[in-house]
């Protein structure tokens, strides 16, 4: 196999990336569990993919980088421009990735803090529980606005 088309390969595989992890992105402000697992395991199969890719790429050409393949190669503008597209993928993955991260601790963070207060509550003896006729228990109400007094 020519190394342009590993690398094409390689930069493919690395777009489909950055669009699961917008895809990602959406789910994670919607709050989708479900379709987030799908993700994820989209995004394994393509890191397994790319490890693939990696390997064959390494068998071409060994530890060379680009630039060293572009001196060295009739197609210098195919494989710089592969390059180009490369570095800028890359860029967005790694900027899609800490915008992912952030939603997803931002999202750990309030769940975290709402079973703080719940926890709280329960720790003093209030009851914000509905009784077995549906209705509210009465005694020792509370609600979230009047807890931190």
């Amino acid at each position: 196999m020519e190394i342009t088309n590993v690398l094409n390969t390689q930069l493919d595989v690395l777009k489909k990336l950055l669009d699961c992890l917008k895809e990602e992105k959406e789910l994670l402000i919607k709050e989708d569990a479900d379709a987030l697992k799908i993700i994820v395991d989209k995004k394994m199969d393509l890191m397994k993919k790319l490890d693939e890719i990696e390997k064959d790429r390494v068998s071409i050409c060994g530890d060379k980088t680009m630039d060293d393949l572009a001196l060295k190669s009739e197609k210098k503008k195919e494989i710089l421009d592969i390059k180009e597209s490369y570095t800028e993928t890359i860029v967005k993955i790694n900027e899609m990735q800490l915008t992912n991260q952030m939603l997803t601790k931002q999202s750990l963070d309030y769940a975290n803090s709402m079973v703080n207060i719940f926890m709280k509550n329960k720790k003093k003896g209030v009851n914000n529980t509905y009784q077995a006729n549906g209705k509210v228990n009465s005694g020792n109400k509370a609600s979230m606005i009047n807890q931190y007094k």
